[in-house]
């Protein structure tokens, strides 16, 4: 048997459902009159009912078993326990999930301060820049008509760059 044969036979098609309605006397007597027909008029349809009564018939002669009388109890009992187990853990805050959604929060937090912070320098830089050159920019109309920066060092030494106050610095 091939693969795919294998495969469509673990897949029950709607005949199968039929069939298996009607040797179950599950079908509306309208049904069950379109089965029989049916079953009169195609051979394959009909064997196909026979194979699976001859199933049918090989699974009754096997030995039946009791299940212990406290079985219903007992898996009911499993599943109520098992059921109050995942609420626990999916309500407490020290469960799996609680931690998950904690390291999510913290990884967030630190992933936005992080880009925040690479923002800012990138787009503070320039301005820092400028901030630093002020004094030279300030005095730029002055600096303009020196032959050299030694000259300037010169001028510099000898206290002749002072601090000048505006009107505004003095409030």
């Amino acid at each position: 048997m091939s693969e795919n044969e294998k495969l469509e036979s673990d897949v029950e098609s709607p005949i199968d459902e039929l069939l298996t309605s009607y040797l179950d006397d599950e079908l509306a007597p309208d049904e069950r009159a379109h089965v029989e027909q049916r079953l009169t008029q195609d051979p394959q349809f009909r064997g196909q009912l026979n194979h699976m009564q001859r199933a049918w018939d090989l699974l009754d002669t096997l030995q039946r078993t009791e299940a212990p009388s406290n079985f219903t109890q007992s898996t009911v009992e499993m599943v109520a326990v098992k059921a109050a187990d995942d609420a626990q853990t999916e309500t407490s805050p020290g469960g799996k999930r609680g931690v998950i959604i904690a390291m999510a929060c913290v990884g967030s937090l630190l992933a936005a301060g992080a880009g925040f912070f690479a923002v800012y320098t990138a787009l503070d830089a320039p301005n820092r820049r400028l901030l630093n050159d002020l004094p030279v920019i300030e005095k730029l109309d002055k600096y303009r008509y020196a032959d050299s920066i030694e000259f300037l060092e010169s001028l510099e030494s000898e206290g002749l760059f002072l601090d000048e106050e505006t009107p505004d610095d003095s409030n």
